[in-house]
């Protein structure tokens, strides 16, 4: 898709543009089409190729509709239905519109608005692009539903007494008095924060969580020196916010202690060193009967009218590598999952499999504590710098002095995703460009880079491959200097006993060999946990796009009745409210 630069649109912007008045003759304008139901005059307050992207508050769904024709079907399926109305500036003092110039070509007057709908309150975000003869036209609308009427958040009457529920027995015993409505699988960012907007709600839930103690996926899971990419301003839970005197880029033992105290001071339910077996569907009731089983062997069998699958992508199982000989090798050849300190390598030489996230940081760890250590790159790797990206993405939102972080999620995650793309390529373009040395020293020794999917960097990654990248804290400067020695030259052919063979003949000795070759699809760990006939009502995949450009069966119908799969960032689980409404 093309964006609407001035070129395109064949103007700019005046520079006496006033934004709010700009909005206000718009609100009067898209308030009077909606009161009268007219949808040809909505749509034409619509660039020809406009965008209305709605999450819950029309369609009970996520979806995105560009252009007259499909933004005119929607609104004659939905308009009526929904009863939208009363779209007005939300706290124009504190966040009032603003022209918003994010490249010398490109511009709109930006928007937070509230609206009513026949059964609640939403959020709004419209951007609107200016046209010749002084004519102002969307080119992006969301529409966000965020409250049930009667059943509004409100933090300050409606919080329950506190109750000490943070243990496998308290949690046990609440459940065998009553069976929670919604049985949450797994207690990371995605189950904590769903799990405390229901319980605002009024909603109640259970956690399932298989390791000891919540946190320890980022505590005893992963590697020591596992830190966060993203900023500490965009890493708040929902109504908790980080300390500020923590690190910019927070250490994973801090996140997993920032999780467990979360469950613990918002008194959500969790049974913990805990499993799920036997769960089974009854569709004429609409519910669920699954036993939770205690490492100490202790069970409970409890009803729920929805499950939700909230491992995230670790919770998926590790996926190694299959080479003719590994059986023969002599040394450990271990997942990454299975490292925690470069102290266990000292005096070896270690050969790591995969150039990703992972594959760097196990690299750099080994490195820095004087280990002999070989990166094998099978395919190239997109690479930025976590000192040239991360300002430029957050700055304007998640770094100091932005907007509280409620305001910034509703800005950010407001573009349709096929308009987030076109603009990852302008991102990764100017990234590229001022990383311009580090990237040419990676060439120089070999190391194989690209600009992601279709020049999108780190954004098509993400969302599609769940890898393939790296963000650089250090470990490409190790590869350009050679403390980490790099192998990417021939692909693997076998393993022998003390190393590994490659197609071309070549060989790499190796006393130890560390595979951080990523996780399997939660797929297959949804089958081993509910059966193949769950799975095979599944959406054939998660977590990509949709012809609409909505991402598939996560936080919404994902093919199963009363069945959803909750993953994402930190940032994009905050949003848990809508999502919980689904």
């Amino acid at each position: 898709m093309s964006l609407p630069t001035f070129a395109v649109l064949g103007a700019a912007p005046p520079p006496d543009t006033l934004p709010g008045k700009v909005v206000q003759t718009w609100l009067i304008r898209f308030n009077n089409a909606l009161s009268q139901q007219d949808i040809p005059a909505i749509t034409s307050l619509f660039l020809d190729d406009g965008w209305w992207r709605d999450l819950l508050s029309l369609t009970w769904d996520f979806r995105t509709f560009q252009g007259h024709d499909r933004i005119t079907e929607f609104l004659q399926d939905r308009l009526r239905l929904s009863q939208v109305s009363n779209f007005d500036l939300y706290d124009a003092h504190a966040h009032p519109p603003a022209l918003i110039a994010p490249y010398p070509d490109l511009g709109w007057v930006q928007a937070l608005l509230r609206f009513d709908t026949g059964v609640g309150k939403g959020w709004a975000v419209v951007r609107l692009v200016y046209l010749p003869e002084q004519e102002w036209r969307i080119f992006t609308l969301q529409t966000v539903l965020d409250s049930l009427s009667g059943a509004e958040l409100d933090i300050d009457f409606n919080y329950p007494e506190p109750q000490d529920t943070a243990t496998a027995e308290k949690a046990a015993e609440l459940v065998r008095q009553a069976d929670p409505t919604v049985l949450i699988i797994g207690a990371g960012q995605s189950g904590l924060g769903l799990a405390a907007r229901l319980k605002l709600l009024g909603v109640s839930s259970l956690l399932v969580e298989k390791t000891a103690r919540v946190g320890d996926q980022w505590r005893n899971v992963r590697y020591a020196s596992l830190r966060v990419h993203d900023p500490i301003d965009q890493l708040p839970l929902f109504s908790m916010p980080e300390p500020p005197l923590w690190p910019v880029f927070t250490p994973g033992n801090k996140i997993g202690d920032w999780f467990e105290a979360y469950a613990k001071l918002l008194d959500l339910n969790v049974c913990t060193s805990s499993t799920v077996r036997d769960p089974k569907y009854d569709p004429l009731a609409k519910e669920w009967m699954i036993t939770i089983i205690n490492l100490d062997g202790g069970f409970l069998t409890v009803k729920a009218k929805y499950v939700v699958w909230a491992t995230g992508l670790a919770g998926g199982h590790p996926v190694m590598p299959d080479y003719e000989g590994m059986d023969n090798f002599k040394g450990p050849i271990l997942h990454a999952t299975q490292t925690r300190h470069p102290s266990e390598f000292k005096g070896k030489k270690v050969v790591v499999i995969g150039s990703g996230v992972t594959g760097h940081d196990i690299c750099r760890d080994l490195s820095l504590d004087g280990v002999d250590v070989t990166m094998i790159q099978r395919g190239s790797t997109y690479v930025m710098s976590v000192k040239n990206a991360i300002p430029i993405q957050w700055k304007d939102l998640y770094w100091k002095g932005s907007p509280p972080t409620e305001v910034a999620d509703l800005l950010y995650y407001s573009f349709p995703h096929f308009v987030a793309m076109t603009l990852a390529v302008r991102f990764t373009t100017k990234v590229a460009e001022m990383d311009q040395e580090m990237l040419e020293g990676l060439e120089r020794v070999g190391f194989r880079t690209n600009m992601g999917i279709e020049g999108t960097g780190l954004y098509r990654l993400a969302l599609e491959r769940f890898g393939g990248s790296y963000i650089n804290v250090g470990a490409s400067e190790m590869i350009i200097d050679g403390r980490i020695k790099l192998k990417n030259d021939s692909p693997i052919h076998s393993f022998v006993a003390d190393g590994v063979k490659f197609a071309d003949g070549s060989f790499l000795p190796a006393d130890a060999v560390i595979c951080a070759t990523g996780y399997g699809h939660m797929h297959t760990s949804i089958e081993e946990t509910f059966g193949k006939d769950v799975r095979g009502a599944l959406k054939e995949k998660f977590w990509d796009f949709d012809t609409e450009g909505e991402i598939n069966g996560i936080w919404r119908n994902s093919g199963h009745e009363r069945f959803f799969v909750a993953y994402g960032e930190i940032g994009a689980c905050r949003d848990s409210d809508f999502r919980g409404m689904s």
